[in-house]
């Protein structure tokens, strides 16, 4: 007997999280509007507080809910877009999609996932958390070169304590370190328990992870760094050049010609 209520209780939470998400599609709730409690779930459907906060969780998944803490849930408002082909300072950006920026540095010892590629011994730890008025969107887990965390760390609380907003991009060009070149693969992950707690979502809600590796004009590695983003706030970009793509086909239609009695 237990069975059947238990595939019920699952079908009653999707059923309640399909209506919010009908009434935020329709404009009932538009971005910034506060959602309904879990309480007042619990009150309008007569169901019960964990069928409520299942259903919130599912609309966080899907990235249509954010939650403040002590505030509630409200609907994404301004998708921060950023062009991955170009280093944006993180205070602009955010003050340009309308937000309040400021950053936390975080313990050194917080469990992170680490890059797929090893790092080298040595290297010390930065953690960053970035804020869009008072709501976590973005969580920085660096891993520095010996030369450079020192200053980095330095530098870093220094700016925190002076109420400015930055990521460690802004550490590099604050300390006029010169960059070659940067490796960076974007994927969407789900979020782990501690990622969701520093970042105030459900376990399993949908982030954009953004692995960075950074290299010197000499080539020397500078830093690894993994970012994880709120997906409900950040969007992706670049712009890709039509003519390479002309050329390539243009060389298919006409290849060289081969050179006689070479074979």
């Amino acid at each position: 007997m237990e069975k059947p209520k238990e595939a019920k209780k699952i079908v009653l939470y999707q059923s309640v999280a399909q209506d919010l998400e009908k009434a935020i599609e329709s404009g009932k709730y538009q971005p910034g509007d506060r959602l309904p409690s879990e309480r007042e779930l619990t009150e309008q459907y007569n169901i019960s507080r964990m069928t409520a906060r299942l259903a919130m969780g599912e609309l966080e998944k899907k990235g249509l809910s954010h939650s403040i803490q002590g505030k509630g849930s409200f609907v994404p408002v301004t998708s921060l877009r950023q062009d991955l082909l170009q280093l944006t300072n993180f205070q602009e950006l955010l003050e340009q999609g309308g937000y309040k920026a400021r950053t936390q540095v975080l313990p050194s010892d917080l469990p992170f996932e680490h890059a797929g590629r090893a790092t080298p011994e040595n290297y010390q730890v930065l953690n960053i958390l970035g804020f869009a008025d008072d709501i976590p969107v973005v969580c920085y887990h660096s891993r520095l070169t010996p030369k450079l965390a020192q200053d980095f760390c330095s530098e870093a609380e220094t700016m925190e304590a002076e109420g400015l907003a930055f990521s460690t991009f802004d550490l590099f060009r604050k300390l006029r370190v010169p960059i070659g070149k940067m490796d960076q693969t974007l994927r969407a992950v789900a979020a782990s328990q501690s990622l969701a707690m520093l970042l105030h979502i459900a376990p399993g809600s949908p982030l954009i992870q953004l692995q960075t590796w950074v290299y010197s004009p000499e080539s020397e590695l500078l830093e690894l760094k993994t970012a994880h983003y709120r997906a409900s706030y950040y969007s992706f970009s670049f712009t890709r050049q039509t003519s390479t793509f002309e050329e390539q086909a243009q060389q298919q239609q006409h290849p060289k010609h081969k050179k006689r009695g070479l074979r």
